[in-house]
């Protein structure tokens, strides 16, 4: 969302770059003398690089972020120019390319969020939610996990989170276990 806001800010279409802007940033009423206006803020190793990018003003010199090889700095750049390159693809009608994308994000996307008491367990809220969704990794079971019994023994969760090694590449590396599939002319030349 906030690419796109930089790519309509860089086309000139600042009301719509506005609506955008809206849905990531809080407004300046609501956090008076906060250091960030952002809505949603990571918790774990993104979270300087994160910030670095959502804060930046339009246009973002991506190159020039102190986190520029950082994964979510490399998206954000990616988004924007994916926008831009979507918006010049017709220059006769992107204006109502803006207006559809704008419109698409602020009215036809739906984002929930989910606030939670004292005594309910995040990490068994996690683990049910995404049991319906996008298949956990082995990391993010283990993190779910270490979680969960840091809890279970009274422990600051938070105070733990930069600690662990999870999100290193050994950690986010695929990796396949077992026998591998073969191709018929592979399995028919070995077999017989």
């Amino acid at each position: 969302m906030d690419a796109t806001a930089a790519a309509l800010e860089a086309v000139g279409e600042d009301a719509l770059a506005g609506q955008i802007d809206r849905l990531t940033q809080n407004e300046d009423i609501y956090v008076p003398g906060a250091n960030t206006r952002l809505k949603l803020r990571h918790s774990n190793r993104d979270r300087h690089s994160f910030d670095e990018v959502m804060d930046a003003e339009a246009p973002v010199e991506h190159e020039t972020l102190r986190h520029s090889a950082a994964r979510v700095v490399r998206a954000h750049e990616y988004f924007t120019g994916a926008v831009l390159e979507w918006l010049d693809s017709n220059a006769d009608g992107a204006a109502q390319r803006a207006q559809a994308l704008t419109g698409a994000l602020t009215r036809g996307l739906q984002l929930v969020a989910i606030n939670l008491t004292v005594n309910e367990n995040s990490q068994e809220i996690f683990e049910t939610l995404n049991a319906r969704g996008t298949p956990l990794t082995a990391a993010d079971l283990i993190r779910n996990f270490v979680f969960q019994r840091l809890a279970a023994e009274g422990a600051d969760t938070r105070a733990h989170l930069d600690d662990l090694p999870f999100e290193t590449d050994f950690w986010e590396k695929e990796v396949s276990v077992g026998a591998t599939p073969c191709s018929e002319a592979r399995c028919s030349s070995t077999s017989g």
